[in-house]
Parts: structure tokens; sequence; C-alpha cells
């Protein structure tokens, strides 16, 4: 079997593992979500919010019917993902990104996150209200070589209905590299898009479209993305991210696939990007690809679940 064709049945599978993951959340019941809720006594209790008041939320579980909790008496309430087997999992912790595109899913208010890419690239996002996330970086080594690199990313993404979610946003990277005569004026590279998404935070694929532009000159033809992500374990996920770029007046394909490795408030990607046109001998399978992330705001979440 060639490479290519190789590299082609990979991206199928994982494509092919999201639809039957999003597929399946369909006719599951309570298998998707639920909330747990902790009380300053110590109990805790799982199951659906069907009421909520100023003084007291009704929760349906599963062996105890319908209890009645006065929010005096809680402690936290959170979001959890139930597995098809009846284990409590913790939420998917990095549900706004691929690898390095985005979903049209926003952080919520109040929630942050910092990300490491081959240890030199440093982002960090925040969000602003519930649909509106902004972000910004640098890259370490043209920091210390005196020109650095930094990059600027607001993000707008609201839902639509059922499974469906749109968004859009710009990715702004300035450095001299990019610079004109002209030293006052904000020169660099960048695209404007626009997302729609649909699944969940553990199961999802996007389609993107966007323009980039380089200084004050814009492209002729559009950016397209699809990806997908979808969680097959407690701890571990798979995630395909392509690309199609306009060259020379055609798209040229660039292949991102590979896994993350989940906890409560970090994941690791491990993967490979790929592109024919430049793959080698060495990089036959793609290029590695690497990055940490690590999310807070999570006290700040928990209290907003309770108000």
């Amino acid at each position: 079997m060639k490479i290519q064709q190789l590299f082609a049945l990979i991206i199928c599978l994982l494509i092919e593992c999201c639809f039957v993951s999003i597929k399946a959340q369909d006719t599951s019941t309570l298998r998707d979500s639920v909330t747990v809720v902790m009380m300053k006594d110590g109990s805790v209790y799982q199951g659906k919010i069907v009421s909520e008041k100023e003084d007291k939320i009704q929760l349906q579980t599963k062996t105890a019917g319908i209890l009645d909790l006065l929010r005096s008496d809680i402690k936290t309430i959170e979001k959890r993902v139930l597995s098809k087997t009846g284990q409590v999992w913790f939420p998917n912790p990095n549900y706004t990104r691929y690898f390095f595109g985005p979903t049209a899913f926003c952080l919520q208010k109040g929630e942050s996150y910092y990300q490491n890419t081959y240890l030199i690239i440093n982002t960090f996002n925040y969000g602003i209200t519930n649909y509106f996330t902004i972000g910004g970086g640098i890259e370490l080594i043209s920091l210390i070589n005196g020109e650095p690199i930094f990059m600027l990313n607001p993000k707008l993404g609201f839902p639509l209905g059922g499974k469906w979610a749109a968004g859009g946003g710009v990715l702004y990277i300035n450095s001299k590299i990019f610079s004109s005569e002209r030293d006052f004026e904000l020169n660099g590279l960048g695209i404007g898009y626009g997302l729609l998404t649909y699944g969940s935070h553990e199961h999802n694929m996007s389609l993107g479209v966007g323009y980039g532009w380089v200084n004050d000159e814009i492209a002729n033809q559009p950016i397209l993305t699809v990806s997908g992500m979808t969680r097959v374990s407690k701890r571990l996920g798979l995630v395909s991210e392509n690309w199609f770029l306009p060259i020379e007046g055609s798209l040229k394909g660039l292949w991102g696939y590979g896994g993350r490795i989940m906890g409560e408030n970090l994941t690791v990607d491990l993967g490979f990007i790929y592109n024919r046109e430049v793959a080698n001998d060495i990089f036959k399978i793609g290029f590695p690809y690497i990055d940490l992330v690590v999310r807070f705001g999570k006290k700040a979440a928990k209290k907003e679940a309770q108000e």
C-alpha cells in the first residue's frame, strides 16, 4: 500500500469515527452529559436538572426520582459526561479547537486556557462572554531575537439550535518579516473566517471558509477547512484537521491527524501534519505535531452554574 493510500485511509477512518459517534448521540438518553451536584454535607447526586428556581433546583435522578435540592445546601454544580457504560467522565477540557483550527464553540465566561505548541509558540485565550473569546500569543525565538512575532485571535460563536453552532473570527500574525517600508502600520498576515460545527463538545465536525491576506493584499481564493474530533475513552480522543490552501491557482491539501490525551484540566495533542508535495523519506507519514493545553477558570464556571 502506498503511503498516500495509507494516509487517506487514516483520515477516512477518523472522519467515520466522528460521524458514528455523533449519530450515536441521537439515540442515547442521558449518555452525553449529566449534572453532578455536590452538597455541603458531602452528598453527591447526578442526573438532569428539570426545574430551576431562585431558592432550589429539581434534579431528575435514575434511582431516586426527582429530588428538590435547596441552593443554600449546594456546594457545586458541574456538567459531566456520562459514558455508555454508565461511568461519569470529566468534560472535554479542550473543546474550542482541534490542533490549530477552531470549532464554533466559545469558552464560557471566565474560562481560559494556555496553549504551548512545539515548546516555542505560546497563546492564551479568555472567555469575555459565553459567545465571545479573545486570544493572543507570542513566539519565543523571535522574542529572543528582538523582533517578536505576536498573534491576535478574537472569535464569536453561538448555538443555532439542535446540534448546530456557528462562529467566526480573525487570526492575525504580526512580524517585521511581513513589514513594508511604512514603519507605523501593523503589517503581517492573517485570515478572516466563518465556521459551522455539528455535534457536541465530545464528538463534532466543522466546516470552515476564510480569506487570507498578507499586508494589504487579499487572496483571490478562499481557504477551506474540514475537521473533526471524537472522544473514544475517558482520556483519549481522535482529531482530524484538514486544510485546503489556494496555492498557484489551485487548492493544495494540508492534512492533520492524531490523538488527544485528556486530563481534567489539560490535554496533550500528538499527531502528524502531511502534505504530499513536501513529504520525503523522513516525514513519509507527516511532520510531527505536539501541543499542550492547560485550562483555567473552572471555579468561575462552577459559581456561574450555581447562580
